[in-house]
């Protein structure tokens, strides 16, 4: 297949990747100048042409790009959250220093106002920066970048979460690592009969923008060349410049300019006003930092001093429930209480599966009807929520689909819902219904409250199917052959936790999602482990994965109701004599939180009130979406390299 792709420096990672599968590429950076080459009877001759750019920059070049059968536009990708320390300098011809693009903020405004060079240098440190709003606004420039994503793929915020994990994602600004744009590239390709395979190419190839300019990074646990550090590195073109280099390098280029280069007011007034309260400030040899931090953060404060029932965590939840949303529950036996507790505050509990007209309460009971918003039955692992949903959408169909015991076929995915059926046929009549309401679930509820409960589980070696108990233990009839005994650890998890995320966001993009884990210890153990140790480790993976993915989207919150019942301030007083059950005063405090810190309305005000991750004021937020229409006007940075550079 023959593509065009009038793309900036993307292109040539566009290019990489669709020639290594066999397609023959054209990569072409849409200019003025270029747009006068690429004539209609040239757009004819390709299969696909992929346009980024060209209907905001080019009409005339759009109107003929547009014209062709399989056009596709490729979004623009620009996230500053890693570099923030970017000034966006449109493209322009000046008399003397060439075309300009990308420049450090902080050296350009320092050198506008006068600065020395050595003084500049001392600004890049972690209390400026902050100052500068570099590490607060993340959650903003986030967003931003997942809202320019969803125009042209799917799922953004679960890409952005598995990109997230590779590490720091983005040499600079405009130049994302590889990988990324052949995920941007997957999305836009799928209207076409063209897929690309499901491994990532791009670990098998050279990174066609790691040659280019490289930034200092923020806000990634893993970066190691940090701009808040005195050792930081610059990398320009070929060229490795420490930070006093750099500095020297870019007064030197502006010098050069002189008045060519005009730096936007917006910018110097965010600088000034850093700088002042940098200049003002009072010198302290010692500074304890903990000594401003709200009592909450303290554990003699929110733990130890207070009553057990005055104990209440989650001061960084954000109250997604009302009256009117229908909230819809799913996990271990401990998601139960969840349900009741909610039914018993008038809120709407959403069952999607109720028990059909004529059947009394006791049977409808007995037979799990209104246990969860649909008749799954306890769903333990990640993994069988992950399948659940799979199944669902006929996306995967497990090899069993019936065991037989005493009287009659049971469902192998959920063997204790009550009821056993007279033939195989049956369970599967009775499976399609059950996956009709599941649908309905999934595309109709407003928040979904999933309670993590197990890493072990048993799987059927030759698809992988969970299960929520040991097949021997329902059944004889299974071959013991065909199943195994396995413990998710945590990228396992994550990994499905992310997989859930990523459907329920096609499915329905307005959930919401509360994780929480089960307290309930582990019955038993297969593992090699001691119940005790394999208890800690299955609680502890679930909850690092729970929260590490609930801190990645902005629509999934983590709620504490394992550290409620478990934490040592209750001297177990949460437990039954068995060590095992949860009391019922154990499942009110977690309800009374829950609803305390979930519930619009019940929260309260002062140091409990939380407030909204990545909080921007407004007008800020306006000069974020202007900077960044600036970045996307800066066709490549090293395609604006000075020539002496």
């Amino acid at each position: 297949m023959k593509i065009l792709a009038l793309a900036n420096c993307n292109g040539l990672v566009i290019k990489q990747v669709l020639e290594a599968i066999g397609h023959e590429v054209d990569h072409i950076v849409p200019t003025a100048q270029t747009a006068e080459t690429v004539t209609e009877e040239a757009i004819q001759r390709y299969d696909v042409i992929l346009a980024q750019g060209v209907q905001r920059r080019l009409p005339q070049l759009w109107d003929r790009v547009s014209a062709h059968p399989r056009c596709l536009i490729f979004p623009y990708i620009v996230f500053n959250g890693f570099t923030p320390d970017r000034l966006a300098i449109v493209p322009s011809s000046h008399a003397a220093g060439g075309g300009w693009g990308n420049i450090p903020r902080i050296m350009a405004t320092a050198w506008k106002r006068g600065l020395p060079q050595a003084e500049t240098c001392r600004l890049y440190n972690p209390e400026f920066l902050d100052l500068m709003g570099y590490r607060s606004e993340f959650a903003a420039l986030k967003q931003l970048f997942l809202k320019d994503l969803s125009r042209n793929m799917t799922n953004p915020e679960a890409h952005f979460a598995h990109w997230f994990d590779r590490g720091v994602f983005f040499f600079t600004g405009n130049h994302p690592r590889s990988f990324v744009v052949e995920d941007i590239l997957r999305s836009v390709l799928e209207p076409l009969e063209l897929e690309l395979p499901a491994a990532c190419l791009s670990d098998l190839l050279p990174d066609p923008l790691a040659a280019n300019d490289r930034m200092p990074s923020l806000n990634h646990p893993m970066a190691t060349n940090r701009l808040d550090r005195p050792d930081q590195i610059y990398k320009v073109g070929p060229r490795l410049r420490t930070l006093p280099e750099m500095v020297a390098g870019i007064y030197h280029r502006l010098q050069k300019a002189g008045d060519a280069v005009e730096i936007p007011q917006r910018d110097l007034e965010r600088f000034d006003m850093a700088l002042r309260e940098w200049s003002d400030r009072k010198p302290e040899p010692t500074t304890n930092p903990y000594t401003k931090i709200p009592a909450h953060r303290f554990w003699s404060r929110s733990v130890a001093r207070l009553s057990p029932a005055d104990v209440s965590p989650g001061h960084d939840l954000t109250p997604i429930i009302d009256a009117k949303s229908r909230v819809a529950t799913a996990g271990s036996c401990f998601a139960q209480h969840v349900a009741k507790a909610l039914v018993k505050s008038g809120l709407t509990y959403y069952v999607a599966e109720p028990a059909p007209d004529g059947m009394d309460k006791e049977t409808a009971d007995a037979r799990g009807y209104g246990l969860f918003s649909a008749r799954y039955g306890n769903i333990y692992s990640t993994r069988q929520l992950r399948q659940q949903v799979d199944r669902a959408y006929g996306r995967f169909t497990p090899i069993e689909t019936a065991w037989r015991v005493k009287d009659g076929y049971i469902d192998p995915f959920r063997p204790n819902i009550g009821e056993t059926f007279a033939s195989v046929a049956a369970v599967e009549t009775a499976r399609e219904t059950h996956m009709a309401h599941v649908r309905q679930m999934l595309e109709t509820l407003d928040v979904f409250v999933f309670t993590l409960g197990l890493t072990e589980g048993w799987f059927d070696r030759r698809d992988g199917a969970a299960f929520p108990v040991t097949p021997g233990s329902v059944t004889s009839a299974a071959n013991p052959a065909n199943f195994e005994f396995r413990n998710l650890g945590y990228a396992e998890v994550k990994d499905d936790l992310l997989a859930f995320l990523a459907a329920l966001e096609t499915i329905n993009p307005k959930a919401k999602v509360i994780f929480t884990v089960s307290p309930v210890p582990l019955i038993a153990t297969y593992s090699e482990a001691d119940a005790l140790s394999a208890t800690c480790y299955s609680k502890s993976v679930l909850r690092a994965a729970a929260e590490d993915v609930s801190r990645q989207f902005h629509n999934v919150q983590y709620f504490p109701s394992f550290e409620i019942i478990t934490g040592a301030y209750n001297r177990g007083a949460y437990f039954a004599p068995d060590l095992r059950q949860v009391t019922p005063d154990g499942v009110a405090h977690v309800m009374r939180v829950f609803l305390k810190r979930l519930v619009r309305g019940s929260a309260s005000t002062g140091d409990d009130a939380p407030l909204a991750a990545g909080e921007v004021h407004t007008a800020r937020m306006n000069e974020m979406i202007e900077e960044l229409s600036e970045q996307k006007a800066i066709i490549c940075d090293e395609e604006l390299h000075e020539k002496d550079r």
